[in-house]
Order: C-alpha cells, then sequence, then structure tokens
C-alpha cells in the first residue's frame, strides 16, 4: 500500500517540479534577453527538461504535458504572441524528446560518466538542437538565418550545461548524508567560489583580456568534483557573463562589434569550455570507476584467498623486491607491513626443506620452467605449517627470467591427514603381513601351514616342469602318536610334534621345505634332488628322530615312518601327494621307522 501511494505521489510531484522548474528558468531567461532576436544568451529550461526526462524516464508524457504548460506561460508573461509561445514552446517539447529518446537507445541508465556516454551526449544534443531551431524558426515567421543560429547555440548550450549539472545534483540527494565527507564539501565550495571570483574578476577587469582565469578554475574544479564540478563552473561562468551581458558591463563594452557579435562570442566560450571540460570529467569519472572496481576485486580477492588459504607473491630480480599478499603473511605469521626478503623466507624455511626451495628457485631461474613444491615452515610463534608452492617464470624479450609469480596454500590439514593415512596404511600392511603370516605358519610348529606347503608345492611342480630340474618330496608320519596323546597326554603329544619338527628342520638342507599338513603328518619338499639323494636325506632326518632323548619322559621312544615320491612330467600336487602318502602306506606296513619310495 506504501509503496503504491509512493508511487502515485512520483508520478505527480516530478511531473510538477520539472514544470515549475522550468517556468522559473525559462521565465528568468527570457528577461536576460538581449539581442534583437528575441533569444537569451544561454537557454538552460532544454537542460532542465532534458534532465527532468533522462530522470523521470517513467513519466515522459507527464513531465511533457507540465513543461508544454510552462513553456507557454513562461512566453505569454514576457510578451510573446501565443502562436509564437506556442511554436517556441513545441520547438523545445520536440528537442528534449528526440534528445532523450536517442540519448536512452545507446546509453543505459542515463549516465553521462564516462567518455563514451559523453561524446553520444553531446552529438545527441546537436542533433536536438537542430531540429528545435528548425522548428522554431518557421513558427518564427519564416526561415531567418540568424534567428537559427541565434536559437541552435543558446539550445545547444543550455542541454549541454545544464543537463549534466542537473542530473548530478539529482543523483547527488541521497549521498550527501551519507558519503560526502565534511573535507569533500569545502573543497567543493571553494573550487566553485574559485570559479566565480575568477568570472567576477574577468567582468570587473574588463581592460584586460582575462578570460584564461575561469578556465583554469574550471580544470579544478573538474579535476576535484567530476563531471558535477565541469557543469558547474561552465554555469557558474554562463550565469556570470549572461548577467554582465544583460547589464552591460565588463568585456562586452569594450567588445568590437555590436551587442549580438558578443553575445555569439560568449557562446562561444562557454562552447570551448564545456567540450575542454566534459571529456576530462568523463575521464576522471571513469578512471575513479575502474579505481573502484579494482578495489572491489582487490577485497574480493583477498576474501576468496583467505576462505582457501592461497596467497599470491612475486619475486623481481631487476631490482629485487619482493611482494606477499595479506594471506601470505597470515600463512607465515609475519606481522602486515614488514618487508618481505629472501632471507626472511629462508629462516621461516623448515631447515630440512630449506636446500630443496632453493634449488627449485635457482632452476626456475634457469630453465623459466614452473614448478610446483610442498614444503614446510616455521613460524615465529613455533608452529610448523606445509605449504604448497606454485611458481611461474616471468621472461622478458630477450627470454631472461625477471620474476617468478606463484602461489602459497596452506596444505597442511591435508599433510596431516596424508600423514595418517600412510600411518595407517602402514600398520595395516603390518597387521596384514602379520595375518599372512599367520594364515601361512603353523601355530604349534612354526613351520609352513597346510596351506603354504601346498603353494611351495605347486611352485616347485612349475620349476620341474618348466626348467626340467629334479624334485622329490617326502610325507613324515610319526609313528604310534595317538598312543602317545593316549599315554601321556596332548601337551605331551604337542611337545613331541614341535622337537620333531625342529629336529627335522636341523636335519635338512638349508633350501628345503617343510610344513605340516594336519596331525602328526609334514610334507618336506626338497627341489632340485633325485630319488637317491632324497633318500639320504630323508634316512638321516629319521635317524635323527630316531636317536633323540627323552629323559623328562621316561620310556617314550618316538620314530617316524616316510614315503617318498619324486617329479615325473605331467605330475600334479595332487599325484605327488597321492604318491608320497601311497609310499608312507608302504611304510607303515613294512614296520614303521622306515622310509618307502613311491612306484
Amino acid at each position: 500500500m506504501r509503496h503504491d501511494r509512493n508511487s502515485q505521489l512520483a508520478a505527480i510531484g516530478w511531473p510538477l517540479i520539472a514544470g515549475l522548474v522550468y517556468f522559473a528558468v525559462a521565465y528568468a531567461s527570457i528577461q536576460l534577453t538581449r539581442n534583437s532576436e528575441g533569444i537569451a544568451t544561454v537557454w538552460p529550461a532544454s537542460g532542465v527538461f532534458l534532465a527532468s526526462l533522462i530522470q523521470g524516464r517513467r513519466y515522459w508524457l507527464s513531465i511533457g504535458f507540465a513543461v508544454a504548460i510552462a513553456g507557454v506561460l513562461s512566453n505569454l508573461l514576457t510578451g510573446t504572441s501565443l502562436p509564437h509561445a506556442v511554436g517556441f514552446t513545441a520547438a523545445n517539447l520536440v528537442e528534449g524528446f528526440l534528445v532523450a529518446w536517442l540519448f536512452s537507445r545507446i546509453v543505459r541508465g542515463g549516465s553521462i560518466g564516462d567518455l563514451r556516454s559523453a561524446a553520444w551526449f553531446f552529438v545527441h544534443s546537436v542533433c536536438g538542437a537542430l531540429v528545435g531551431s528548425s522548428i522554431a524558426t518557421f513558427a518564427q515567421g519564416g526561415w531567418r538565418w540568424p534567428f537559427f543560429l541565434s536559437w541552435f547555440a543558446t539550445v545547444l548550450l543550455g542541454l549541454l550545461i545544464v543537463t549534466p549539472l542537473a542530473i548530478s545534483i539529482m543523483r547527488a540527494r541521497p549521498r550527501v548524508h551519507g558519503e560526502f565527507s565534511r573535507r569533500e564539501f569545502l573543497e567543493a565550495g571553494l573550487a566553485l567560489l574559485l570559479v566565480l571570483g575568477s568570472s567576477l574578476l574577468v567582468v570587473r577587469l574588463e581592460e584586460y583580456p582575462l578570460y584564461f582565469l575561469p578556465v583554469a578554475a574550471m580544470m579544478l574544479a573538474t579535476y576535484r568534483l567530476g563531471t558535477f564540478g565541469a557543469a558547474a563552473s561552465v554555469a557558474t561562468t554562463a550565469l556570470v557573463g549572461s548577467l554582465a551581458i544583460a547589464w552591460n558591463i565588463g568585456p562586452v563594452r569594450t567588445f568590437p562589434g555590436d551587442q549580438t557579435a558578443a553575445i555569439y562570442f560568449f557562446q562561444f566560450y562557454l562552447l570551448v569550455m564545456i567540450i575542454a571540460s566534459l571529456p576530462v570529467a568523463a575521464l576522471l569519472t571513469q578512471r575513479e570507476a575502474i579505481v573502484a572496481r579494482l578495489e572491489e576485486s582487490k577485497k574480493l580477492l583477498e576474501m576468496a584467498e583467505r576462505t582457501a588459504k592461497v596467497g599470491h607473491w612475486k619475486i623481481d630480480f631487476t631490482d629485487g623486491s619482493i611482494f606477499w599478499s595479506n594471506e601470505v603473511y597470515r600463512m607465515h605469521g609475519v606481522p602486515f607491513g614488514v618487508k618481505p626478503t629472501l632471507s626472511l623466507l629462508s629462516g621461516l624455511t623448515y631447515p630440512d626443506d630449506a636446500a630443496r626451495v632453493e634449488e627449485a628457485i635457482q632452476q626456475a631461474t634457469r630453465d623459466g620452467n614452473p614448478f610446483t613444491l610442498v614444503s614446510r615452515i616455521v613460524r615465529p610463534d613455533g608452529e610448523l605449517r606445509h605449504l604448497e608452492s606454485q611458481a611461474y617464470p616471468q621472461t622478458d624479450a630477450a627470454g631472461t627470467v625477471v620474476s617468478i609469480f606463484g602461489t602459497f596454500q596452506d596444505v597442511t590439514d591435508k599433510a596431516l591427514v596424508l600423514e595418517q593415512l600412510e600411518k595407517a596404511q602402514h600398520h595395516a600392511m603390518l597387521d596384514a603381513e602379520r595375518s599372512r603370516e599367520i594364515a601361512e605358519t603353523d601355530e604349534l610348529t612354526g613351520v609352513a601351514s597346510r596351506r603354504k606347503i601346498i603353494d611351495l608345492l605347486g611352485e616347485a611342480l612349475r620349476a620341474a616342469g618348466e626348467g626340467g630340474e629334479e624334485l622329490s618330496v617326502a610325507l613324515l608320519d610319526i609313528d604310534y602318536f595317538k598312543s602317545i596323546n593316549d599315554e601321556h597326554g596332548h601337551l605331551v603329544g604337542d611337545q613331541v610334534l614341535v622337537k620333531i619338527t625342529q629336529c627335522t628342520r636341523s636335519a635338512l638342507r638349508e633350501y628345503d621345505r617343510i610344513g605340516r599338513l594336519g596331525g602328526e603328518e609334514f610334507l618336506i619338499i626338497m627341489r632340485d634332488t633325485g630319488k637317491l639323494m632324497a633318500a639320504d636325506i630323508v634316512e638321516r632326518v629319521r635317524r635323527e628322530i630316531e636317536n633323540l632323548q627323552w629323559k623328562e619322559y621316561p620310556g617314550l621312544k618316538v620314530t617316524v615312518s616316510v614315503g617318498i615320491a619324486s617329479y615325473q612330467p605331467g605330475a600334479d600336487e595332487t599325484w605327488m601327494l597321492q604318491a608320497s602318502d601311497q609310499a608312507l602306506y608302504e611304510a607303515k606296513r613294512g614296520g614303521r621307522n622306515c622310509l618307502r619310495f613311491a612306484a
């Protein structure tokens, strides 16, 4: 509801204000008319109308209606006939709408704050003034070249001087209590007072041609205040000059020729001031906008670097300077403002990494190739941090490296996670190794488990089949082991298994393998061993076991029976086990404590 009410008030108030200001300015301008054609030196009403259209684009029709009434009234009250008043007002309306329409199609937002928009504004103003001058000339009663030129000059000056000034004032209203400081207000006032004083000085010292003084003051005001300063300076000079011409004081009295020539000269003088100041103001405004964007980009870059823990740096070899962004200072724990140097960086680098960092920089300087390096630093507070640096050498036209640009990223958290993962991986590998050893080792005797000894047998068979080497296996079984368990207990049986395993391993060769198949059965693998040599080895084992002394168990006698099988082409694990088992069975049948060969 409140928004609708504000919109209604704006729809009424904006055109009403535009009409009242237009009437006041137009009436005052006509009163200052001094040439025979009845045209003012400057027609500021056109600038008021155009600024109202640019700022109040939604109310064009209402503004046009209000200005039409104000234009006709101001002309009638100053003695202009009704037909002429209507014709002159129509000319002002057409030129204002034409410039506003052309300018809005090219420049969005109605800003004259850059060089491009200022140039288009000038071109469109010239077009509008030409059209308006033509309409006004015909409305005056027929084509008259002096009238056309006079109307064109006064309207064009009004558009070029007043429009930027009015737009600057209207757009500055919200900022008066927000962004302008007291110092800026003081500077603005002094600059405009300087323009006013120099203009009055030109009028006062009419015998001296001091026309350059307002121009110099205008440039100073333009530099400090931008578009507003330029427009306000020209407007101030135009006001003082118009009053001087109207009252016939100042240089106009000494100007060669009639008063009309003085007016033309003054109009040309104002036009030169506009052409000299508006582009400068536009460039200054453009520069301020670029600086503001750069400052904003810098702030956003610092925010992004702080969020991502990334900072940038640069080493310039031409002057030996080093640059650090704020985030680099934070990473290294160095106070802002401390001048970064290579010695400072070296002092913060972790001693074990210093040589790598120095070598990377020297290598990049020599070959000009980028590099990525992870190193550690020790901050002044003693905290250890991990930094990943990416560096990009920059060369001159001769290919010589003149600087290195790079980034630092704090990867401490990542490094700690990787370190924990490496530790976890190491522990996992140890656990896996222990699990593998447990799975491959018989828990009681410490020799290979059934699975492991069968795997070793498969490897030996593949070697025998591919390389043609000899292979023999022996299946060893403890005689009457069940009786030992029954008479002495399973604890003693376990001790017998352990002692026999130890005895067998000591009697075998270094590269022979033994594993427990289960219970009291053991498999011996003898690679590169034929039948006769296998028999000698196994017989030595059998005798060693037979001669074992069991002092802690009086009366205990332990012997073993052994079945031997040698490799034959095409034999696999099953065949070798079955063959040695068959030979073991023959040894059992033959009275035990002996060895037999497979058929």
